[in-house]
Formats: structure tokens, C-alpha cells, sequence
């Protein structure tokens, strides 16, 4: 179910699961365009490659998620370095305002991929993993060790990871036509990448030319009255 989710431009937000053509901010509406990347019969770049070997002088380990005192401490930490909005738990994040324990775990397969050092936890990534997709969540990590660029680092492995395990797809959200700030997400490789065309409900191969397509398609829907927000 989540592969299916996934492959028609939804994504996991808090407990639930959404999707949408356009986010709002104080500069406008900016069209959404979902991105995912193809995994079999790709390799990683030099710059990928380095943050692999940079995460080699760690301990990592992946294991079901379960929130913890040590998750929390670290994603508190995490969110008061950073300069943008983030939920004030990871629990929230996660949960919204329900109690994990009564949900049921097979609604979102999430695994936490950690990351320590001499025994300390300093970074952790959140994944979901369905049959043959997985969806990257979050990464948070230790300030003391922001030189080691161990979210964009995360992203790599995780995606990696994912190919090792036989998924066919990853997919690491939504980016914004004509906003710059979620083009972080396109550092994994424009070449593996794909973006969702909502009108065909088909993935194409991604370039500047089908995303300002796209993008421009949704505008067109918006400024007819159409557009939706899901």
C-alpha cells in the first residue's frame, strides 16, 4: 500500500498520508512537483561517494523504529541549530498528536538508521520502507558535528540502502517550482531522478524543461480556480 501511495504523488505526513499541487508562502504560491529516483543500475558520484566514507568512521546501525529518550534528546538539540520551522518533537513529527503505541506499526514499515560514535548517537535517519519503495522521512543530527554534513550524508546512505535492500524507487518528498529552498533533494543525482506529471499520472525523467512544464501546468490550473490542496 505505501509503494502504491507513493507512486501516485502522495507522501507521509505525521500519521497520515498526503498530497498536494502547491504550498503557500508570504512570496506567493509555488507549484509542487513530486521527485523520486530510480535505484537499480545506478552507482554513486565522487561528491556521494566521500560522504559514504565519511560516515565509515562511524558505527551504524538500522533497526525498527522505536522513539526514544535518546532519538528525542538529539532532535531537540537538532531543531534549535537549525534555521527553519520543524516540529517541537519528534514524536509530533511523527505522530501528530496521537500516541504511537496505538497505532498500528504496519500502517508506515519505519526503520531508524543510527549513527554513533564511541557509543554516543549523533545522527539518525528516519526511513519508511515498503516492498520495492522507500520514502526518506527525516534526518537530524548533533551540532558538535556539523562539519561531517551527516544529513546530506544520511540521504545518501539511506537511498543506498534502499538499493541494497531490492527497492526499485526512493523518494525524498516534493520540490518547489520556482522556490529554491527543497533543490537540496536534487544533490542524490538529477540522472536517477524522476518527477511526477499529475495530469498524466505518469513519472518522466527529470530536466529543468519537464519540471518548468509541470510547474507551469499547475499555475495555469491555479490561476483558473483549479488548482487543489491536499
Amino acid at each position: 500500500m505505501l509503494d502504491q501511495y507513493l507512486s501516485k504523488g502522495y507522501y507521509r505526513l505525521g500519521p497520515y498520508v498526503f498530497t498536494t499541487d502547491h504550498i503557500r508562502h508570504p512570496e506567493g504560491n509555488f507549484p509542487v512537483v513530486w521527485l523520486r529516483y530510480r535505484l537499480q543500475g545506478n552507482e554513486p558520484d565522487k561528491k556521494q561517494v566521500r560522504l559514504l566514507r565519511g560516515l565509515g568512521k562511524f558505527e551504524l546501525f538500522l533497526k525498527p523504529l522505536k522513539l526514544t529518550e535518546e532519538l528525542e534528546r538529539l532532535f531537540y538539540r537538532y531543531k534549535y541549530m537549525v534555521s527553519f520551522d520543524t516540529s517541537f518533537s519528534l514524536q509530533h513529527l511523527l505522530y501528530d498528536e496521537f500516541d504511537p503505541a496505538l497505532l498500528n506499526e504496519e500502517i508506515f514499515p519505519s526503520s531508524v538508521l543510527e549513527v554513533r560514535s564511541e557509543g554516543e548517537l549523533i545522527a539518525a535517519g528516519i526511513i519508511d520502507l515498503g516492498e520495492k519503495s522507500s520514502a526518506g522521512i527525516v534526518n537530524f543530527y548533533s551540532p558538535d558535528h556539523k562539519k561531517y554534513s551527516l544529513g546530506k550524508a544520511l540521504m545518501v546512505k539511506k537511498m543506498m540502502l534502499s538499493k541494497e535492500l531490492g527497492m526499485d524507487f526512493y523518494y525524498p518528498g516534493y520540490i518547489a517550482y520556482g522556490f529554491s529552498k527543497f533543490d537540496y533533494k536534487l544533490f542524490l543525482g538529477e540522472d536517477w531522478a524522476e518527477l511526477y506529471d499529475p495530469v498524466s499520472g505518469e513519472w518522466v525523467s527529470y530536466s529543468k524543461e519537464r519540471l518548468s512544464e509541470i510547474g507551469e501546468g499547475v499555475l495555469a490550473r491555479l490561476g483558473d480556480g483549479d488548482g487543489s490542496l491536499g
